[in-house]
């Protein structure tokens, strides 16, 4: 039973999903993501949305093995369209060299590949998972959000994740109690250069 506290925060979601227009999701078949993804469905299913949010999934070098499956499963489930394209983030020079900063250059590469995708057509809002708790940590990855527009409702309505795991698990969402699964190149120790066979090698 979800606490009266829980269930306020998931009516502010809702609410600031109502605001948000046409929706796309950067969506990863995490447990933040999919919780989105599926509270997204739920404000459309409710006639709050102009029309039904859809899910966009990069697919790299760093994705292990599997989790594109599964995340293509979830989408079913959570009754959401997944967009797959292509990131070429390991292109980048800033990315392949390793710092504490790789996440920015990753995820800069990814808002700027979904804004120049055509064929998701016109959207209001892009949107990601990233949730309360991840404000304290270090996250490049939030700059580039910032410098991209991309909202974070989860975040915004304070949203932790032990909410959003007792929230799923509430809406049946196998992922509910899945481990964090960062990318590949985030078991590369920094300064050792992220190129496609040490991915790799991780990988296997």
């Amino acid at each position: 039973m979800l606490s009266p506290t829980l269930i306020q925060k998931q009516e502010a979601l809702d609410n600031r999903l109502a605001s948000c227009g046409q929706i796309v999701i950067a969506y990863s078949g995490g447990v933040d993501s999919a919780f989105l993804a599926y509270a997204a469905m739920q404000t459309w299913q409710h006639e709050r949305l102009p029309s039904p949010p859809r899910a966009v999934m990069a697919v790299s070098p760093s994705l292990a093995t599997g989790e594109l499956q599964a995340a293509k499963s979830l989408a079913q489930h959570i009754g959401i369209e997944l967009v797959i394209i292509s990131t070429n983030e390991i292109d980048s020079a800033g990315y392949r060299e390793n710092s504490p900063r790789r996440c920015y250059y990753c995820k800069s590469t990814l808002y700027k590949t979904i804004q120049k995708y055509d064929s998701l057509g016109p959207y209001d809002s892009l949107l990601n998972g990233t949730n309360a708790d991840d404000l304290g940590d270090f996250r490049p990855g939030l700059q580039a959000a910032s410098e991209f527009n991309v909202k974070s409702p989860l975040a915004e309505c304070g949203l932790t994740k032990h909410d959003i795991r007792s929230l799923a698990k509430a809406a049946n969402l196998t992922v509910w109690d899945k481990p964090a699964t960062p990318c590949l190149a985030s078991r590369i120790l920094y300064g050792l250069e992220v190129i496609p066979t040490r991915l790799k090698r991780i990988d296997d």
